[in-house]
């Protein structure tokens, strides 16, 4: 919140390896410490989209799916850093106050760009939080059939969980999941352990040294890869959910570090087990049998403990919406009802249109890439625009643009690629 930021010094301004506030120029309003803020971080990274690391293994060759994969966690975490450099421009900005309720992402946009940045930003993260929220719910009842946790009922099985996911979720700030984070992360490794031991023999034919099938190839690691971590859109929840947020770069680099490292053990190490993998893991398993039912009540789970992450910020810039057109004032029923609401419209979507995961997807890649990598540096060039010098870091950000408007038409491709797929 702008009111929670003090001018800062020209210690604080000069600070490059933060970008952040100290605390004598901020006032706390979260409880999360390093080690709780680090744990929340690398579970909102570690969802669903693991179960498509041995797939984009084998489809990356073994380089992507090594060094790559450390890339893309570096990629996040210069975007994160872009945002929070963004911070120390605010106090400075001219432009009058965005209006009341609006998220800390939507008051960068809003000082940056105006009305329109605003307005264009939060369309951008309510279609991607909303769209992957969809596939989830999609997910979980994919995973409850024929388990016997089901009710026999898709529509029940997703209402039933989304009251779950919305009761968790009306905690005030990403500082409280952190316990949440941390069962997700046990149960993640628990399952993992358990597709590891029920894998055949140990084959190396699964493994190429550049991706097998070219562009395409390359096209589907990426899109795989991205959606694995994905936690720069929540960049200011973290920041605002920390007693100390100053420590969120640190925590963020730690976090997206040991993600990297699971993920390179977890996409070669399954590629091994499973050599012809062709899409999720979970298609390697049997449908039937104690083991896989109770891999698949895991990862409802897993799912169950990831949605609260990205339901509470999506539910903030929906009560901030809310707020501005109607001044009346933020409480905990408004909260919790209007994330309520958002569980029941992304599970009533994905179970009344089920077409509708596909598009969702398509949109929610395309908005992926463009807030992960596009954005940060955009928003960090913008707001350093009165910088009496062009130095390096305004050049390298013009350069992670370019690149990033690349990788943006490349994560598109994928989705087409994923839509039109089926037809042929």
């Amino acid at each position: 919140k702008l009111g929670l930021i003090c001018k800062p010094t020209m210690g604080s301004i000069n600070n490059e390896q933060t970008g952040l506030l100290t605390d004598s120029e901020s006032t706390r309003h979260g409880n999360a410490n390093f080690r709780e803020t680090t744990t929340t971080i690398a579970k909102t990274c570690m969802g669903t989209g693991t179960l498509a690391l041995a797939y984009a293994a084998s489809q990356g060759g073994l380089l992507l799916s090594t060094f790559g994969l450390c890339l893309i966690g570096g990629w996040n975490a210069y975007a994160m850093h872009r945002l929070c450099l963004c911070l120390k421009y605010l106090p400075e900005s001219t432009k009058p106050d965005p209006p009341s309720g609006t998220s800390m992402f939507g008051k960068v946009a809003w000082h940056t760009f105006g009305p329109v940045g605003l307005h264009l930003s939060d369309i951008l993260m309510i279609s991607l939080l909303i769209g992957i929220l969809v596939a989830y719910q999609d997910a979980i009842v994919s995973f409850l059939q024929g388990t016997p946790l089901t009710t026999g009922s898709s529509a029940l099985d997703a209402f039933v969980t989304s009251i779950v996911i919305a009761g968790i979720a009306t905690v005030p700030d990403m500082g409280h999941l952190s316990t949440v984070s941390a069962v997700g992360l046990g149960v993640l490794a628990s399952t993992f352990v358990i597709i590891a031991l029920k894998g055949g023999q140990p084959s190396l034919s699964g493994y190429h040294l550049w991706p097998p099938n070219g562009l395409v190839g390359m096209s589907h690691w990426f899109g795989c890869v991205v959606f694995s971590y994905g936690v720069v859109p929540l960049t200011y929840n973290f920041y605002e959910g920390m007693a100390r947020p100053q420590q969120l770069m640190p925590a963020a680099s730690l976090a997206l570090s040991l993600v990297a490292m699971a993920y390179v053990i977890i996409g070669c190490g399954l590629l091994l087990l499973y050599p012809a993998v062709s899409g999720d893991i979970m298609g390697e398993l049997p449908t039937t049998g104690i083991i896989p039912t109770l891999v698949r009540l895991a990862f409802v789970l897993v799912i169950v403990l990831t949605s609260p992450l990205l339901l509470l910020p999506c539910g903030e810039m929906v009560e901030g919406k809310i707020i501005a057109a109607t001044g009346i004032s933020h409480t905990p029923w408004l909260q919790g009802g209007v994330r309520f609401s958002i569980c029941v419209v992304c599970t009533a979507t994905s179970i009344a249109v089920p077409g509708f995961v596909v598009v969702l997807s398509f949109v929610g890649c395309c908005s992926m890439s463009l807030v992960c990598f596009v954005l940060p540096p955009v928003f960090h060039v913008a707001s350093a625009r009165n910088e009496q010098k062009w130095n390096f870091g305004l050049a390298f950000d013009t350069l992670m643009i370019l690149w990033g408007m690349t990788s943006t038409l490349i994560a598109t491709g994928y989705a087409l690629h994923q839509i039109y797929e089926p037809k042929h």
